[in-house]
């Protein structure tokens, strides 16, 4: 027989039981066994007709004998999302300080490199700032590019045309 409250195994003639002190029920007689057939026999509660496990302790109903832990093996935590938020993943959560800062994107835009080099050092401790850094460096080596291509561009046409105006004199001065 086994202890109503705590399901540890009771010795006859025990009246409490020796791991939680819970009153021992008296054994039931067989006319009181065939009654309460529909009981589960380790925790004592009410079973549906058909039942063969116990919804309240999980024994089976055949045996009355609770599954072993070891059987069961919960299934591993899921794993976070690789689009997840940094600090969700482990890494310290953003300080208060943080705040984006268009004198850091203007220091960016004007010397990538160092904005570069700032996004880098900051993306972990200052995550907003360091966007701010990198999005003026971003934008800084697109307007330079741009810049100097259309100032090449310009470059060339005024080349080729004093190019083309000298030879056209110097054919009109051999004439």
């Amino acid at each position: 027989m086994n202890c109503k409250n705590c399901g540890n195994p009771l010795r006859e003639g025990d009246q409490f039981c020796p791991n939680c002190g819970a009153v021992a029920e008296p054994p039931k007689t067989q006319a009181e066994e065939q009654k309460n057939e529909n009981v589960c026999k380790n925790c004592g509660k009410p079973l549906q007709e058909g039942t063969m496990f116990c919804p309240y302790c999980g024994a089976s109903v055949a045996n009355g004998q609770a599954p072993s832990q070891a059987a069961w093996q919960p299934s591993a935590p899921p794993q976070p999302s690789q689009y997840a938020a940094p600090y969700a993943q482990g890494a310290p959560a953003p300080r208060a300080d943080d705040a984006p800062s268009g004198g850091f994107f203007a220091l960016g835009f004007f010397f990538p490199l160092i904005g570069l080099i700032l996004f880098l050092v900051w993306k972990d401790q200052l995550p907003k700032r360091a966007k701010s850094c990198g999005k003026g460096a971003l934008v800084g080596v697109i307007v330079q590019f741009v810049f100097g291509f259309i100032l090449g561009i310009v470059a060339g046409v005024i080349g080729a045309s004093q190019y083309a105006g000298a030879a056209i004199a110097g054919l009109v001065l051999h004439l």
